[in-house]
């Protein structure tokens, strides 16, 4: 019995009766989209949404949001050095290679706290104009070797 159908019969028969049935379906569960769709119009939900897109001022995705840790500024709050000038190029950095001069020969030589005050008085006279003695002060109290007090700093740095 199935010799006397052919390839091509079987596929035309079969291809109509899968289009009835989509037609079948499409008419039984989507028959107010069908009508929208041959009159024309959008779908309610689809009408609202592109209204509320209208009224969206940044569209559909809102604003961009910038990466953790990242901030917009404008070119005056751009700085690529420390905020104190004197910091970066003034006398604080000549300051502080002297210290460190001074830290090496009391290390090389074993000298104390006495030998510390000897040396660093002529440099506290060299650098008198220095404005940010807070730094030096700092950097001091790091690097001895010794205790030494904010009296004796400010004595120092006078």
């Amino acid at each position: 019995m199935l010799h006397t159908i052919s390839w091509p019969q079987f596929l035309i028969t079969a291809s109509v009766l899968a289009g009835l049935w989509c037609l079948a379906v499409a008419v039984l569960y989507y028959r107010g989209e069908l009508e929208n769709l041959f009159k024309g119009k959008p779908k309610e939900d689809e009408r609202a949404w592109q209204e509320e897109m209208e009224n969206e001022p940044d569209g559909l995705m809102g604003q961009a949001r910038e990466p953790e840790g990242m901030e917009t500024v404008g070119m005056q709050d751009l700085h690529f050095g420390p905020e104190n000038k004197d910091e970066a190029l003034g006398l604080v950095p000549d300051v502080l290679e002297e210290l460190k001069y001074i830290f090496y020969q009391l290390e090389q030589t074993g000298g104390g706290k006495d030998g510390f005050l000897e040396l660093f008085s002529a440099v506290a006279d060299k650098y008198a104009q220095v404005s940010n003695k807070a730094a030096i002060n700092d950097y001091i109290r790091e690097n001895v070797a010794f205790d030494i007090s904010d009296a004796e700093l400010e004595v120092l740095c006078a």
